[in-house]
């Protein structure tokens, strides 16, 4: 057993993933100590005026330091931080990934898109049947990463500017939009299509929706949901199905992000693991430790 630590900033909100590895016939198993998530939204000021104001840049500090003081007392040596798209469209990153560091003693590491959706699809490439098409959706505040996984072993991923929070700011251009339905439709074929659904709305919607037993949810329970929520106001949905303030607005948006490319594409369902990003950082350093492990999968 070893126990590594991630933490994930996106532009919606932040996480801290503490887990132990477990080897069991050969195969790796996460065990989560602890997963904590706070209510950031860098995205807001980034999406709006292209900057992480000086408000957002304090929270951050405080955010970091609690994780940070939940990392001492559990005793771990080693974190990996990673902040997604809000940070990397910040015309201020490094002003505040230094002032950070200073404050903080921890490093943020600033990932493209692409990155991004490698450690998805590296956490979730292994679901779903040898001879399917694998497309991986994982829908952020700030950015909708997408891989495709083929039967021969060959991958593709790409990552576009639609997100939750970007959407609730009226910042997506519609050439974004038709970019990523054709990326989508020009690398997948409906026959032996297994899609996934990865990030925090979708595990929330299938935790609250769907079945214990069953990873799929349908598109036609997408769609039901979607018109549910949309029906209510903010302070409506989270009275109605228990949502945090920081869930209760995006989850509309992001319903309509999966649900669009199911549409396009004809599918009728998607399955969700509950698992996110920060547990692909979790993966990440358990592979970088041990190669030889990888190399024999």
């Amino acid at each position: 057993m070893e126990t590594y630590a991630a933490i994930d900033i996106g532009s919606n909100a932040a996480r801290l993933n503490i887990s132990s590895t477990y080897i069991v016939n050969n195969n790796v198993f996460l065990q989560k100590i602890l997963l904590l998530r706070l209510p950031l939204r860098l995205g807001e000021t980034v999406y709006e005026k292209n900057i992480i104001t000086s408000e957002k840049q304090k929270k951050l500090i405080k955010t970091i330091n609690i994780f940070k003081d939940l990392l001492d007392y559990y005793e771990i040596k080693e974190v990996r931080a990673y902040a997604t798209s809000a940070m990397r469209e910040a015309k201020n990153k490094e002003k505040v990934i230094n002032a950070v560091f200073k404050k903080t003693n921890i490093f943020i590491k600033e990932i493209t898109g692409q990155q991004e959706a490698k450690i998805i699809a590296n956490l979730l490439k292994n679901y779903g049947e040898p001879h399917h098409t694998k497309l991986l959706i994982d829908v952020g505040g700030g950015s909708t990463q997408i891989s495709i996984f083929y039967p021969d072993g060959s991958m593709i991923n790409d990552s576009f500017k639609i997100g939750t929070v970007r959407m609730l700011k009226n910042n997506i251009k519609a050439v974004e939009w038709n970019k990523m339905m054709d990326f989508v439709q020009k690398n997948t074929k409906k026959d032996n299509l297994f899609v996934i659904g990865s990030g925090g709305n979708i595990n929330f919607i299938k935790k609250r929706f769907g079945s214990y037993y069953d990873p799929f949810l349908d598109l036609s329970l997408l769609i039901d949901i979607y018109e549910q929520l949309q029906a209510f106001s903010i302070e409506e949905r989270i009275i109605n199905y228990s949502l945090n303030p920081d869930r209760a607005d995006v989850i509309v948006p992001a319903l309509i992000i999966y649900i669009k490319i199911l549409q396009t594409l004809n599918i009728d369902k998607i399955a969700c693991y509950q698992v996110g990003l920060s547990d692909g950082i979790i993966m990440e350093q358990f592979y970088d430790k041990h190669p030889e492990f990888i190399l024999n999968k």
